[in-house]
């Protein structure tokens, strides 16, 4: 009796025993199956919050990359007085071009008329305006963008231009200054004619440089820009230092100090003075 009763017992646990190894298996199959739905899910919010992220921030970096609209305007603004300048006044246009080669073709160009009352004088000085401050823009955004503390905008641009403007009428007070003080009007009226007509063609050559970085982001073109900027410059200072020594009165160390009071000592101090203002 005892022995069929712990037999019983024996059979009762086993099937006891087994169904609940095998209501554990089920369960932690179901477990399994909840958990792997639960990380398929998991894996779906992931995948979406990264398409997300990736989505966004390829957004940010295409409105980054794309050029604010003042900028087309300005480029637009310039490609249009260039074609009335080439269209209307080829003829000057073409002088002012080989005005930068020959001496004997800026006394033509003197000899015609006064330059400073002509109509092409003032679209030329708007291209020079546009292109040559826009250069310095991405110039300093591509060099200096990270360890310049400024905000590139077109409040930015307008500094520049006012320095590129203030940097001319320097020049012209500069000159017109001397010129009264040593009765020296005739060398200083040619003296400032080759600077407009070298710093005009400057900025017709840097407007179409400076669009294609603009529209393209080749670091070939800000470049290019710069050394055609720099090489002008170069021209136009053996161009004043020609004509210096072919009228000047004075010695040639007194022409260089004239050419650095001129060109050097504005730049020096206007660059210690952006250094100290915009680098912290």
């Amino acid at each position: 009796m005892n022995l069929d009763s712990t037999q019983i017992n024996a059979q009762v646990n086993h099937y006891v025993v087994d169904s609940i190894s095998f209501e554990a298996i089920d369960s932690s199959i179901s477990n399994k199956d909840s958990i792997l739905c639960q990380t398929d899910g998991i894996n779906h919010i992931g995948r979406f919050l990264r398409e997300n992220e990736l989505s966004q921030n390829l957004h940010n970096h295409l409105s980054t990359e794309m050029v604010p609209e003042w900028i087309t305007y300005l480029v637009l603004g310039g490609f249009v007085l260039l074609a009335i300048l080439n269209f209307s006044h080829r003829k000057s246009l073409l002088l002012t071009f080989k005005s930068t080669i020959s001496i004997s073709q800026t006394n033509l160009f003197i000899r015609e008329a006064n330059p400073f009352r002509k109509r092409p004088t003032l679209i030329f000085a708007l291209i020079y305006v546009i292109s040559i401050p826009l250069l310095f823009y991405f110039g300093i955004e591509h060099f200096a963008s990270d360890t310049l503390k400024v905000e590139f905008s077109p409040s930015f641009f307008f500094n520049i231009a006012l320095i590129v403007i203030g940097f001319f009428l320097y020049k012209w007070l500069f000159i017109q200054f001397t010129a009264l003080i040593f009765q020296t009007q005739k060398i200083s009226s040619d003296l400032l004619l080759n600077i407009l007509i070298f710093n005009f063609i400057i900025g017709v050559l840097i407007l179409p440089i400076i669009a294609f970085y603009i529209y393209t982001q080749m670091n070939i073109f800000i470049f290019t820009g710069l050394f055609i900027y720099g090489i002008g410059i170069f021209m136009r200072l053996l161009r004043e230092l020609s004509v210096g020594m072919t009228h000047s009165i004075f010695s040639k160390l007194h022409l260089f100090l004239y050419l650095c009071t001129l060109e050097f000592i504005p730049v020096v101090i206007v660059v210690k003075i952006l250094t100290n203002f915009y680098f912290r």
